[in-house]
């Protein structure tokens, strides 16, 4: 429980700065209609990079179990599972993707 508390900080802290960051720019140069738009555009981009890195970790230990699993059934199997999950999550990523590129490119001109 501790882990996934820690979690949701790092990331909330992750998405204020962007945020934050965005918000400033936009604050000294005066409010664009815009702002929306390149805001979204950023929480997405950090998301979309949250979901690869924890789909490359999932791949890192799923081939960990997959190494150490000495022949058990039972780690074998989870070791699959998790391979089979990262690579859905690597999928959804990509899709993710494609579509916050082709929406931005519709929504900003």
């Amino acid at each position: 429980m501790d882990k996934r508390i820690f979690l949701v900080v790092i990331f909330l802290l992750m998405i204020g700065g962007i945020t934050s960051s965005v918000l400033a720019a936009d604050i000294r140069n005066g409010l664009t209609e815009d702002l929306a738009v390149r805001l979204l555009n950023n929480i997405v981009w950090a998301l979309l990079g949250v979901v690869g890195v924890a789909s490359i970790f999932a791949v890192l230990y799923s081939g960990f179990l997959f190494m150490t699993s000495g022949g058990d059934e039972k780690t074998l199997e989870e070791a699959k599972t998790f391979l089979k999950y990262a690579i859905i999550g690597v999928i959804m990523a990509a899709l993710s993707f494609s579509v916050t590129t082709i929406m931005n490119s519709l929504l900003t001109g």
